[in-house]
């Protein structure tokens, strides 16, 4: 009897003192976590029925195009036209916090629309974006869900608030980092072919 209550005894003694150690381990392994391209979390607090978030209030006057999912153009607009152009910080309407992909889109839009930031120009330009879905890697389960994001911008006067520009695009690929690429450069060939005369 002596021999089982010292065996239970020492049990506890084990487990009141690994549990703390697994605890703290667990803990630190997430904080030395970097921030890279792998570095992502699901949001928590968005319910998964909820409707989406999205940046363009509605797509009545959207017309589906080939470069692009979905574009409105005001009769007119010319990216030529533009003094100065800025794009604005990326918000993510996503269920998933995915800081890497958010500065990296932001990077890329700066330097799509850098070159026509001209002081010849006579528009001051400002555009919103924001990301509505994305999905960060490929499925092991489920083989039809693939990585994907899905954005709307809004191109738009900054003195007047005069929209110019509503864009809503997605892309897929087999790494986001390709669906990201893809996105990006699709939204160049819409402004080289169709956002300036």
């Amino acid at each position: 009897m002596k021999r089982y209550s010292l065996s239970v005894q020492y049990i506890i003694i084990f487990l009141i003192a690994i549990i703390p150690l697994v605890t703290c381990g667990c803990g630190f392994s997430r904080k030395s976590k970097p921030k890279n391209e792998n570095d992502f979390l699901k949001n928590q607090t968005v319910k998964i029925y909820s409707k989406p978030k999205t940046l363009i209030p509605d797509y009545e006057r959207m017309k589906e195009h080939p470069i692009v999912s979905w574009l409105w153009i005001k009769p007119g607009f010319d990216l030529n036209d533009c003094g100065n152009i800025k794009v604005l910080p990326i918000i993510n309407y996503s269920n998933i916090k995915y800081e890497w992909a958010e500065t990296k889109l932001k990077q890329e839009l700066d330097k799509l629309y850098s070159p026509y930031d001209s002081a010849s120009g006579t528009l001051d330009l400002e555009i919103s974006t924001a990301i509505i879905d994305l999905i960060p890697k490929k499925s092991i389960f489920k083989s039809n869900i693939i990585p994907k994001i899905t954005v709307e911008l809004i191109i738009f006067d900054k003195n007047t608030k005069t929209v110019c520009c509503m864009i809503s695009h997605y892309k897929k690929a087999e790494k986001f980092k390709d669906a990201l690429d893809g996105l990006i450069s699709d939204l160049k060939n819409l402004s080289d072919k169709t956002l300036k005369e």
